[in-house]
């Protein structure tokens, strides 16, 4: 199995990678730019079993070998869906794939990000490289995508819960406790809130969420 922690990226020998048989596909939310890719992926070998707006909405029971998810900012959501059973591979599609926080942490066998633009060559060797267990982003040359999205947008509802609970002093323990959710879920989302809000630390995203108004001590 190849090392899930080793970052590719969809050029050279990985774009080869061939389509495993009938990979079970769930999409949920997928970016309309990828609605024309379907039918080729469908001819590739893949199994959509699902497509959905929401993760919420997916039928119980369903496990999928790979989900595409078309909004990084439902990750969390994903993460929640599944945090009673193995998370499955997650193929995401990011505007800008350097603000997407760490999928790793989720525990996915394998996860690709890829862009709207994506080719249909591209779209299958993401989720073919997942299936198999790599770690994958594209090569981008461009400087990052200034994001003019105040922290208030940023956020997602889940994400400002952990903050503000994160505010009141308590541990990811306590905060999945207090929510409902696991530890491991907890440390996604704390993720996800140190990128968008370009902290390092607990300390700081507190004090950036003071000062952004994000949440009152």
């Amino acid at each position: 199995m190849p090392d899930a922690g080793a970052h590719s990226t969809f050029h050279g020998s990985i774009s080869h990678i061939r389509m495993p048989h009938r990979i079970r596909l769930l999409i949920v939310g997928a970016a309309r730019a990828l609605d024309t890719l379907r039918p080729e992926l469908e001819a590739s070998g893949l199994d959509v079993v699902g497509e959905v707006s929401d993760v919420a909405e997916a039928p119980d029971g369903l496990q999928p070998d790979v989900v595409l998810v078309g909004d990084a900012r439902s990750l969390g959501d994903v993460a929640e869906a599944w945090q009673e059973r193995s998370v499955p591979a997650l193929v995401v599609v990011a505007d800008d794939p350097r603000s997407v926080p760490d999928i790793g942490r989720l525990g996915a066998p394998g996860w690709a990000i890829v862009t709207p633009d994506s080719t249909g060559g591209d779209l299958r060797a993401a989720i073919a490289g997942a299936a198999r267990g790599f770690a994958m982003r594209p090569v981008l040359d461009e400087p990052a995508l200034e994001d003019d999205e105040g922290p208030l947008d940023a956020l997602t509802t889940r994400e400002r819960e952990v903050l503000e609970l994160l505010s009141e002093g308590l541990s990811n323990k306590a905060i999945a406790s207090r929510l409902g959710i696991s530890e491991h879920t907890v440390k996604f989302h704390l993720s996800s809130i140190f990128s968008k809000l370009g902290v390092s630390s607990r300390t700081e995203a507190v004090r950036r969420g003071v000062r952004t108004g994000l949440i009152d001590l």
